[in-house]
C-alpha cells in the first residue's frame, strides 16, 4: 500500500530526503535501473485464464517495494529509490540528459480493454527553469511504442490534459483527440488513470473524469508511462485492471451493495479528500480491501474510491 493511502503527503523530512536523492550525482548500481528499453518488452507471466480475466481483475501490479522489478522495461534515467517507508521510481530529467521522452513499458501486446492507474508526485524543479513538462500514461502500444497517450502537462500556469495518438518520430499521424485545462498542480501525491474501453478513451485525475472520448482505436497493445523534458517527479503503485465485459468476466466480478449513505474518498482514511457520495442500495464493484476500508468502483460510472468497510456489504 502506497504512503498516499495513509498520509495526505510526505513530511518535511521525507520531502528533504526526496530532494537530496534526486539532486545527488548519477545513482550507483544500487538504485539505478540499468535495463535499456527494447522493441518488445518482456511480458509478465499470465495467470491461468488471464485471457478471460474477471471484470476489474488485476492484470499487472507493481508497488516498487522490492529491489527487483520484473516485467517492466525502463529507458535510461529512471531510478529505483527507497526511503524508510516506501519504494518509488523517480526521474530528474530537468536537463533532458536521458532523452526527450524517457519511458517504461510493461504488459502484453494482447491486452485489449484495460484501466491503467499510477500515483505520481510532481517535485519542485531545482534548476528554477520554467516549470513545464508532462507525464503520460500510454495505452495500446505496438512494438515500436506507437499508440495512445493520456498526457498531463504541468507548469506554473496550470495543468493541461490531452489525449492523442502518437505514430513515431517525424510521423504525420499525431492526432489530438481531446483536451482540457486544470488549475496549477500542487506538490502532493495525485492519482492518474487512463482507460481504453472498446472505442472509448477515458482520462481521470484524482478520480475526476476529465476526458471521455469515443474514437476508432487500435484493438490491443502494451502499456507504459512516459515523461517529457524538464520532468522532475516520482511515481508509485502501478495497477492495471481488466475492463473485459464478456458474460463470464462480469459473472466473476466482485460485487457489493451500500448499506448506509457514505462518503467516497480518494484514499483510505477519513482525513482524505471526499470525491463523491454513495447511497443505500447502490450496487458497486469491489476492487480491494484493507482492514477498515474497501476500494470500490461505481456500477454505472468509471469513478473509483474508498469507503468505510461498515457501509458496504461485500458479496462473496
Amino acid at each position: 500500500m502506497a504512503l498516499s493511502a495513509v498520509n495526505n503527503g510526505p513530511s518535511a523530512i521525507g520531502a528533504l530526503i526526496f530532494t537530496l536523492l534526486l539532486l545527488s550525482p548519477p545513482p550507483t548500481a544500487a538504485n539505478s535501473i540499468q535495463t535499456p528499453i527494447i522493441a518488445h518488452p518482456p511480458e509478465q507471466a499470465a495467470p491461468p485464464g488471464a485471457a478471460e480475466s474477471a471484470f476489474l481483475g488485476v492484470l499487472f501490479e507493481e508497488d516498487f517495494e522490492r529491489s527487483g522489478l520484473s516485467g517492466i522495461t525502463f529507458e535510461a534515467g529512471w531510478r529505483h529509490v527507497f526511503d524508510d517507508r516506501r519504494g518509488l521510481v523517480c526521474i530528474s530529467n530537468y536537463h533532458s540528459r536521458y532523452g526527450s521522452f524517457p519511458k517504461f513499458i510493461f504488459g502484453s501486446e494482447d491486452w485489449q480493454n484495460y484501466s491503467l492507474e499510477i500515483e505520481a508526485r510532481i517535485l519542485p524543479n531545482p534548476t528554477r527553469a520554467p516549470d513545464y513538462s508532462h507525464i503520460a500514461l500510454l495505452t495500446r502500444l505496438n512494438g515500436d511504442w506507437w499508440g495512445y497517450r493520456h498526457s498531463l502537462g504541468f507548469g506554473d500556469w496550470g495543468a493541461h490534459i490531452a489525449q492523442y495518438y502518437y505514430g513515431g518520430v517525424g510521423a504525420t499521424n499525431i492526432h489530438d483527440f481531446s483536451q482540457t485545462n486544470l488549475p496549477p498542480m500542487d506538490k502532493n501525491w495525485h492519482l492518474l488513470r487512463a482507460e481504453v474501453d472498446g472505442r472509448t478513451m477515458r482520462t481521470l485525475f484524482d478520480e475526476e473524469l476529465v476526458i471521455d472520448y469515443n474514437v476508432r482505436l487500435s484493438p490491443n497493445g502494451f502499456a507504459g508511462v512516459e515523461v517529457g523534458p524538464g520532468a522532475y517527479l516520482c511515481v508509485d503503485r502501478l495497477v492495471v485492471r481488466s475492463l473485459n465485459r464478456s458474460p463470464s468476466a462480469m459473472e466473476r466480478a466482485r460485487r457489493g451493495v451500500i448499506v448506509r449513505d457514505a462518503n467516497l474518498r480518494l484514499w483510505p482514511g477519513f482525513r482524505h479528500d471526499r470525491i463523491g457520495s454513495l447511497y443505500v442500495g447502490e450496487e458497486v464493484f469491489i476492487l480491494e480491501e484493507t482492514e477498515n476500508w474497501i476500494h470500490i468502483r461505481k456500477k454505472y460510472s468509471s469513478i473509483q474510491g474508498w469507503v468505510w468497510r461498515a457501509f458496504v456489504n461485500a458479496h462473496p
